[in-house]
C-alpha cells in the first residue's frame, strides 16, 4: 500500500470528506491530488494531517520501513509554527508523546514562553548542559543553538555561538552539506546582530571575520551579505551600508 492509498483508508475510517481531512493543514485541492497519487506530500504536512486527526504517526508509517519520523521534520515544524506564532501547535509539539527528543521539547517550551510573554528568559540548565557538551556540531545541534539564540537571553549563548562557529570552520566544512553551512552561517549572523545591538564591538568584529571565512555559496550568501552590512555600519561607511541595505531589501529585507 502506498502513502496516498493509506491516507484514503484513514480518511474513510474517520468518516471525513477530503476538505475536512485537509482543513487547516494543506489546501483541499492539493490534498485531493495527493490522495489520487498525482502529487507527493512532504513529511511535515503528513505529520500535520495525522496529528490533527489524532492518528498515530508510528502506526500509519509502520508498513513503510523506517517509521521513526526524523528529528529534522519536527524541527522544521516547530520553527514554522513559532514564526507563525501558533501557540496551540507549539503546545502540541511540546506534549507530543511520539516525540522522544527532550531537547526539542525544551526548546518548544522556550518558544511558548517567549511568544506568550514577549520577553527572553535565561536558558534552562538542561539546555545549557546539553549545548556545553557538544563536541561535534551536527545539523541537529546547530539548529538547536540557532533557535536558542532567538528565544533565550544571549548572556551565555553568545560566547558559545562564537566558539561553535569557529570550531565548525576549523573542520573541512566544504565536505559538510549545505544545511550545516547554512545553519552555521545563520548562527554567526544572528550572533552578530545581537552583539551589534548591545554594543559589543569586540564580538562584532569577531563575527564579521568568521562570516568572511564561509564559502560564498547559495546557502551562505544572505548571512555573508548581512555580515558586510554590519561591517559597513561598524566602519561608519554610510555609502557602502546604503548599497548593501538596498540589496538586502530586495532579498526580503534585513531583519
Amino acid at each position: 500500500m502506498k502513502i496516498n492509498e493509506k491516507l484514503l483508508v484513514v480518511r474513510k475510517k474517520l468518516g471525513l470528506s477530503k476538505a475536512k481531512m485537509a482543513d487547516g493543514v494543506i489546501d483541499p485541492s492539493y490534498y485531493s491530488r495527493v490522495e489520487r497519487g498525482e502529487s507527493s506530500i512532504s513529511a511535515t504536512d503528513l505529520i500535520g494531517l495525522l496529528q490533527k486527526h489524532n492518528v498515530s504517526v508510528v502506526d500509519f508509517l509502520s508498513e513503510f520501513g523506517d517509521i521513526q519520523p526524523k528529528i529534522e521534520v519536527y524541527q522544521r515544524r516547530a520553527l514554522k509554527v513559532f514564526n507563525n506564532k501558533d501557540l496551540e501547535k507549539l503546545e502540541e509539539i511540546k506534549n507530543d508523546p511520539q516525540l522522544n527528543y527532550v531537547i526539542l521539547k525544551k526548546i518548544a517550551e522556550g518558544m511558548l514562553d517567549y511568544l506568550t510573554t514577549g520577553k527572553k528568559v535565561e536558558i534552562s540548565s538542561d539546555l545549557k548542559s546539553y549545548l556545553s557538551n557538544v563536541d561535534h556540531w551536527s545539523d541537529y545541534d546547530l539548529w538547536n543553538l540557532w533557535v536558542c539564540l532567538q528565544v533565550y537571553l544571549p548572556t551565555y549563548l553568545q560566547s558559545l555561538a562564537e566558539m561553535a562557529v569557529a570550531q565548525f570552520l576549523k573542520h573541512d566544512y566544504e565536505k559538510e552539506n549545505y544545511i550545516s553551512l547554512e545553519l552555521a552561517a545563520k548562527i554567526a549572523m544572528t550572533n552578530l546582530k545581537l552583539a551589534y545591538s548591545s554594543g559589543e564591538d569586540g564580538l562584532v568584529r569577531k563575527m564579521i571575520d568568521l562570516l568572511d571565512k564561509f564559502p560564498a555559496v547559495n546557502s551562505t550568501y544572505f548571512p555573508k551579505m548581512v555580515g558586510k552590512y554590519y561591517e559597513a555600519a561598524y566602519n561608519q561607511d554610510k555609502l557602502m551600508k546604503a548599497k548593501i541595505e538596498d540589496a538586502l531589501e530586495v532579498m526580503k529585507g534585513l531583519k
